[in-house]
């Protein structure tokens, strides 16, 4: 038997409904509900998922120009994140989210420059491990359950089916580059937390400052 590979939109869409026990489709950019569900829910979940680790294979690096144009108030300096930053990780050595800087439509604010960004991208599927695509195509199937026809358990079931492997997915990425972030389910919740958290202390998991 030949070996199934997952690199394309399409396959990814394809491991998602195996998981949920839907029939294949031939590409996502079919006419008809399934691949036209699938086409809306996994751009937006493959994206949900990069953004929450930093993951090795996704790591990007990139020096910024300042913009010719500054913030209108609160920060002197603007820079422009690349098209493809999915979550800034590092500015400066400094990991975000950071009081020194703020993340801001597409773009970084501060009062210091230039920058040295460590970014997680928008990769293609074809670069990312298999856990990540497993990962991604059981997002899909949690955010879009309900419009693939599922019953609300089996949707349910879904949600705690994606939690499971996001948290393979975490513990598999065993280089994940200079990061100290707690790894496997229980620990990424925290992660989550920390990052998430708004304000300027920077004490709790996953945002200790440097």
């Amino acid at each position: 038997m030949a070996e199934v590979t997952i690199k394309t939109a399409t396959d990814v869409a394809n491991l998602g409904l195996g998981m949920a026990g839907i029939e294949r489709i031939m590409s996502i950019d079919d006419e008809g509900n399934i691949p036209k569900t699938c086409a809306t829910f996994l751009p937006v979940s493959k994206r949900e998922v990069l953004a929450q680790f930093p993951w090795s294979c996704a790591l990007r690096r990139v020096k910024l120009a300042e913009d010719t144009e500054a913030p209108a108030f609160g920060w002197t300096k603007s820079f422009t994140l690349p098209s493809d930053c999915v979550r800034p990780w590092r500015v400066n050595g400094r990991r975000l989210p950071h009081k020194d800087y703020s993340h801001e439509d597409g773009k970084i604010l501060c009062n210091e420059g230039p920058l040295e960004v460590h970014y997680v991208a928008d990769i293609p599927y074809a670069r990312m491990p298999e856990t990540l695509k497993i990962a991604i195509a059981a997002a899909m199937v949690a955010n879009g359950g309900s419009a693939l026809g599922m019953a609300k358990k089996d949707v349910m079931a879904a949600i705690e089916i994606y939690d499971l492997k996001l948290g393979i997915a975490t513990e598999s990425d065993k280089d994940g580059a200079e990061i100290e972030a707690p790894r496997g389910r229980d620990n990424l919740a925290a992660y989550r937390n920390g990052y998430y958290d708004e304000s300027d202390v920077q004490t709790k998991v996953g945002i200790v400052e440097d």
